[in-house]
């Protein structure tokens, strides 16, 4: 499990300035990079509909940093030629449809 935090920073216009982190992140939260979402654009018109709405995104995000953050600085990945996988994927009928609110389409800007 992640704990996912989220600062809000400030506005600008209709944008909402945010920075966020989890207990597994590299850096402190207020050292990354400030991303700008625009919630009445998305949809949102409270703040706990919006921060429920980045959430899942920013979750995603937030664990691809923190992998990304502790890699190893060279990887031998000599041993890896040949290898073979099969994988089974649900039908898009077995999962469900995302809630409008968690549907996001280019909102965020990296400042």
């Amino acid at each position: 499990m992640t704990t996912l935090n989220i600062k809000i920073v400030g506005t600008e216009g209709d944008s909402v300035l945010l920075k966020y982190a989890s207990e597994n992140s590299a850096k402190p939260i207020d050292e990354y990079e400030t991303v700008a979402y625009q919630p009445l654009s998305m949809g949102y018109t409270s703040i706990d509909e919006f921060i429920e709405g980045i959430k899942p995104g920013l979750i995603s995000q937030v664990m691809v940093r923190d992998k990304l953050e502790s890699a190893p600085a060279e990887l031998d990945i000599s041993e890896w030629a040949g290898h073979e996988s099969s994988h089974i994927i649900p039908d898009s009928t077995d999962t469900a449809d995302p809630l409008p609110s968690q549907v996001m389409v280019d909102p965020e800007v990296i400042l």
